[in-house]
């Protein structure tokens, strides 16, 4: 596997000696190629460099990362947000963000987080079925914190708001994550799971109740009522013939 192309960009030099120190450490295939210290020469840098991964702060003086991201073309690189402030986790999904990680930095979950991207991204090299995402009866899910592994027959719902989707627990625990529910539309069995809209997938084993309409409507044990598309009835009503 080739060398992972890094750069850096935060405007407090403890952090990215922290950062830089336990990359080198941990994972010798990775290669820091530049760093930067402030919006506008973060923006020149990126404009300016080819690379595969960037750990961005949020808080500069003057402005945000956010601000750096704007002022690009296309981002085709990943991105690990590294900040103080978790308040920014929801904002940082919405910028499809790899993942997100608070300072100070832990190493664990650095390294669970980096292992996640390295798997990923060698899973887009060889093409291989992103159906390796869960094994078995559990799906790894991943979070602002690292990622969290659950049991298929622990998920109720699943809802989609653009590019990342809600996953609500049968504990009333919900798990916000970066992808489209398309991704787990592929991921999650079909014999258990039903997309019944373009914005919800539900667990069979939680339907309490079909309520007939144009679509419908569909009614789960933990009181949930989530509309069913015209063009989705029949896939959910498949299951009870």
């Amino acid at each position: 596997m080739k060398n992972k192309r890094i750069v850096i960009i935060d405007d407090e030099e403890d952090s990215r000696e922290i950062l830089r120190n336990y990359l080198k450490q941990e994972f010798h295939d990775f290669e820091i190629i530049a760093e930067a210290d402030s919006i506008k020469s973060g923006v020149e840098l990126l404009k300016d460099t080819e690379f595969d991964l960037l750990f961005l702060d949020i808080q500069f003086p003057g402005g945000t990362g956010f601000d750096i991201l704007q002022k690009l073309g296309v981002i085709n690189f990943k991105i690990i947000f590294v900040t103080a402030y978790d308040e920014f986790a929801i904002k940082a999904i919405k910028h499809n963000a790899f993942d997100y990680l608070l300072k100070p930095l832990d190493r664990e979950e650095l390294c669970a987080v980096v292992n996640r991207y390295v798997a990923q991204t060698d899973r887009e090299n060889r093409n291989i079925p992103k159906t390796s995402f869960y094994v078995q009866s559990q799906l790894s899910l991943p979070t602002i914190r690292g990622f969290r592994v659950a049991d298929l027959s622990t998920i109720v719902r699943l809802e989609s708001d653009g590019n990342y989707t809600t996953i609500f627990l049968d504990n009333k625990e919900e798990i916000i994550v970066s992808k489209p529910i398309k991704e787990y539309e592929n991921l999650l069995p079909k014999d258990r799971f039903c997309r019944v809209h373009n914005s919800h997938i539900i667990n069979i084993g939680f339907l309490k109740e079909y309520v007939k309409g144009r679509g419908g409507e569909a009614i789960l044990k933990d009181g949930s009522r989530i509309s069913v598309s015209q063009n989705k009835k029949s896939e959910l009503l498949k299951y009870y013939k």
